[in-house]
């Protein structure tokens, strides 16, 4: 309950990117932010690392490709997903980049939580 899960995914199609990057990327999985913008509140979720991920693949001089993560959500704020203005936000010192969530995809992130959280 309360947590929408995701996996971060760093593209790079050629080795020399891997190994430009990857080091350069370390701690990428805990610098995503949720922002989530109702008329009435505003929320910034920092994401998590997934504790099995994160005792696992985890390391300080490189990261790898591909991070499980979650962000935990406080109160109902699934359930204003689907009319709510949100982002997704790097703010890692090496890549910051901002981008809009579409109605779509958090339609269909409501309806999957609604089939999750509901039973039968």
């Amino acid at each position: 309950p309360n947590q929408l899960s995701a996996t971060l995914f760093i593209e790079l199609v050629s080795k020399q990117e891997m190994i430009e990057w990857l080091p350069k990327l370390v701690g990428i999985q805990e610098s995503l932010m949720l922002v989530i913008e109702t008329p009435a509140e505003k929320y910034e979720i920092i994401s998590q690392t997934e504790s099995a991920h994160k005792q696992n693949l985890t390391r300080d001089e490189i990261t790898a490709s591909v991070h499980y993560i979650k962000f935990i959500l406080p109160g109902n704020v699934a359930k204003c997903l689907e009319t709510a203005d949100v982002k997704l936000v790097s703010f890692h010192e090496k890549y910051r980049f901002s981008t809009q969530i579409q109605r779509p995809t958090l339609t269909s992130l409501v309806n999957d939580w609604d089939e999750a959280v509901l039973p039968g």
